[in-house]
Order: C-alpha cells, then structure tokens, then sequence
C-alpha cells in the first residue's frame, strides 16, 4: 500500500472512531494491527492509538482499561513520585487522613472521568490537598491545589496544566507546609 493511500485510510478510520461509527470491538481489533502494519509511521500509530483509547474510555471502558491498563495510573504514578518526596521533606506523622495517594468521590460517583489526590488533614481540620483531574475522556487532565477546611471552606485554590506540575508540585508543598 503506498504511503498516501495509507494515510487517507488512517484518516478514515480516525474519522470512523470519532464519529461513532466504529464499534468498540472493532476499535480493539484494529489496535491489534496497528503494530503488525509496517508501513505505518510513529506519527499514525500515535494518532490512531490516541483516537481508539479516547473513545474506548468513554464507550468501553473495560476493554480501554485491557488494552491501555487503569486510567488514573499515570496520575497516580505522578503523586506517588510527590508524596515519597513529601514524605523526605515534612513530618507527616500528624495527618488525620490516610496518607498516600486516593481516589477522588468524583471520580467514584462517575462525576469526573478522572480524580486522584494527595491530602494532609492537621488537628485544626485544615487540609491541604493536590488532586490531578480530568472531566471527561475527551478533556486534557490538569493538577488543583487546594487548601481548605472540613467542611467545605476554600482557603486557598488554583488549577494548574499537567505540564505545569512543577509549579503545581511547589505550590502544594507551600500549602502543606501552611497547615503542619
């Protein structure tokens, strides 16, 4: 197959995804291929990986989850990476929520596509907190920083992007540190 009539079939399979019109099996069988397909380039395999696990997520959610393994891993991956050094640079013996890394209610309730967190509650019950979210399968995932009391209260709160998460990572210990 020549590469032109090649990339009009990826823009066409693309198209079918996007539209609805390509059934979740069918999405899960022409990932199969993408690697088998040499003709293909790094560009068009990433884009029709991209397509197939952006719809999955949303229309089956299992068979995304098969495929390209939990949708809040990375997110997780990235909090984890944050608390081990949190951990290194706070007494954190005090908290009065579960340490580690948790799933959102949002997320649980299916309000949010994706809602994992980081949280510090002190005595005083004020909690700092660092959640990487995402509205919907289709939405770009970004980091919240809050600080907040039980109860509902928002102190402090700011939105960052996912590539923004050095500041936002800063922005936390701030935070934390504000209520130890």
């Amino acid at each position: 197959m020549k590469t032109e009539e090649l990339k009009n079939l990826v823009d066409k399979h693309i198209a079918a995804i996007e539209g609805g019109t390509m059934t979740p099996e069918r999405m899960v069988a022409l990932y199969g291929n993408i690697d088998r397909q040499e003709a293909l380039d790094e560009i068009d395999r990433e884009r029709l990986a991209a397509a197939i696990e952006q719809t999955l997520r949303s229309q089956a959610p299992r068979q995304a989850t098969k495929l390209f393994g939990p949708k809040d891993e990375e997110a997780r991956q990235m909090l984890q990476l944050l608390w081990d050094q949190v951990e290194q640079e706070f007494d954190l013996t005090g908290n009065h929520h579960r340490n580690g890394v948790k799933i959102g209610g949002a997320m649980i309730n299916g309000t949010l596509h994706l809602d994992v967190y980081l949280s510090y509650r002190n005595g005083a019950k004020e909690t700092a907190s660092i959640n990487v979210r995402q509205l919907d399968a289709a939405s770009d995932r970004f980091i919240e920083v809050r600080k907040s009391l039980v109860g509902g209260e928002v102190i402090y709160e700011r939105s960052y992007s996912i590539a923004q998460y050095r500041p936002a990572f800063d922005d936390f210990r701030e935070q934390l540190s504000s209520v130890l």
